[in-house]
């Protein structure tokens, strides 16, 4: 039934169902209210969106925040730290390979036909100009009672220091993690690294990490 030019008065009442659904094809336009985690969904033409996530936007994603990494037990040139006297940063050095573990839950609400693109936020400390450091992202994906297997071939981001920017705040958008890893609802565990040892890393001074913003493309 088709009804057009229709002006509302009084409440409006949308679907409403107990828990998400498993999406089909036959949900593509389709919107309604999960009771059971207060959001409303809609169906795009490959899954359920929730609304106001930009249709598999950052907002679903967690930030890759210093707090919740874990440092690594033998790539041990980073640690702690903070800028600007009010930002908590995780630190890499310029003398060995230093390296950081994430770990995530890629929401089955959002696309796993899409990459996920990641913007690195960070302050320089030391005033190289013109020089470069290197920063490796690898990243595993797995389902519940998987055992993880080979990461997904790691991502070289050579990433220029520019003139005079030490001590200021800048963002760099580093490789995307494929969506021909990812399946929703999987668990995502990214290693972070500054490859300082490597000779494409020519930068003398501290990379210090703020966070990573992981987005999807609407």
């Amino acid at each position: 039934m088709k009804f057009h030019s229709v002006e509302m008065q009084g409440t409006l009442l949308t679907e409403k169902v107990s828990t998400l659904p498993s999406w089909s094809s036959a949900d593509e336009g389709r919107l309604l209210y999960a009771d059971d985690v207060n959001k409303f969904y809609y169906g795009t033409n490959a899954a359920w969106a929730e609304v106001g996530s930009g249709s598999g936007g950052g907002s679903s994603l967690p930030l890759i925040l210093p707090k919740n990494c874990s440092l690594d037990d033998t790539d041990t040139d980073v640690s702690r730290g903070s800028a600007f006297n009010m930002v908590d940063t995780l630190d890499f050095g310029p003398t060995a390979l230093g390296t950081v573990w994430f770990t995530f839950e890629f929401p089955s609400t959002l696309d796993d036909s899409k990459d996920i693109d990641l913007k690195l936020v960070y302050n320089l400390s030391g005033s190289d100009d013109s020089e470069t450091f290197r920063f490796q992202v690898s990243s595993w994906s797995y389902a519940s009672g998987e055992t993880p297997g080979a990461a997904q071939a790691a991502s070289n981001n050579d990433i220029s220091t520019g003139t005079s920017e030490d001590g200021k705040r800048q963002s760099e958008t580093l490789a995307v993690i494929p969506n021909s890893i990812l399946t929703a609802g999987d668990t995502v565990t990214l290693m972070l690294s500054r490859r300082s040892i490597n000779p494409a890393d020519t930068y003398t001074g501290t990379l210090q990490m703020l966070y990573i913003y992981m987005s999807q493309t609407s």
